[in-house]
């Protein structure tokens, strides 16, 4: 049948007709849509339990908490302890990155803070936007010195970074209401 010689109506409907329905290649090739986890009904809350220390500075990684409604949150501990006396230090929250899948899934904004030597901060926060506990991730925390001093004590120059890796079995979840 040629298209000429039907009348218009019928041959634009002859050619939508061809084109509704069915799964083009043109269709195909675009990825599916990828959804974010269902947000959990209680409070789960995954242990993480694990710290570092370099310098005099210690990081304790203690939990990832999921709410309802509510941003993921990292929660750490932080203190400035050496030795001896050391400098100030500064911490902020686009410091500490955690990736998941390729992507880093850790706010770049917030409060940053100075940790004074002798000083230490609990249940510091850091937000994650799409956290899969299904899922592997990494967290890197960089802290330095205070960028207020005016001369920066030796070793201090370079960031002192801290790195953990987590497979999605390495931690332990609990719910609460």
């Amino acid at each position: 049948m040629r298209l000429a010689t039907l009348p218009i109506g019928l041959a634009a409907a002859v050619l939508v007709s061809g084109c509704a329905g069915g799964d083009h290649p043109a269709h195909s090739s675009a990825a599916p849509p990828t959804s974010a986890p269902p947000l959990p009904a209680k409070v789960v809350t995954y242990r993480l339990g694990s710290t570092a220390r370099e310098r005099g500075v210690t990081l304790a990684l203690k939990r990832i908490i999921v709410r309802p409604n509510a941003p993921v949150e990292l929660q750490m501990d932080i203190a400035n302890w050496a030795n001896r006396s050391g400098p100030d230090l500064e911490f902020d929250p686009s410091r500490v990155v955690v990736r998941q899948a390729g992507r880093r899934i850790s706010s770049t904004d917030g409060a940053s803070f100075g940790l004074p030597y002798g000083g230490s901060a609990k249940g510091f926060t850091v937000q994650l936007t799409g956290f899969r506990p299904d899922l592997p991730y990494t967290i890197t925390a960089a802290v330095v010195a205070d960028t207020g001093l005016k001369k920066v004590p030796p070793g201090w120059h370079q960031p002192l970074r801290f790195y953990w890796r987590f497979g999605a079995t390495s931690f332990t979840a609990s719910a609460t209401a």
